[in-house]
């Protein structure tokens, strides 16, 4: 899975995200988000600015 998350340019964590926006329309805010990936919020908000940057 890793290598074709690798050719789109994302990592397993940035999927995650992905898939957890993608069921929640009107957003969802960074410590909900981290605790559906079980993440700390900070680490969400790297990972949006990586996403960001694709």
């Amino acid at each position: 899975m890793d290598d074709d998350l690798k050719s789109f340019g994302i990592s397993a964590n940035e999927l995650e995200v992905l898939i957890e926006l993608r069921h929640y329309k009107n957003g969802k805010s960074f410590s909900k988000l981290a605790k559906e990936i079980h993440v700390m919020k900070s680490t969400v908000k790297i990972l949006i600015k990586q996403l960001q940057g694709c």
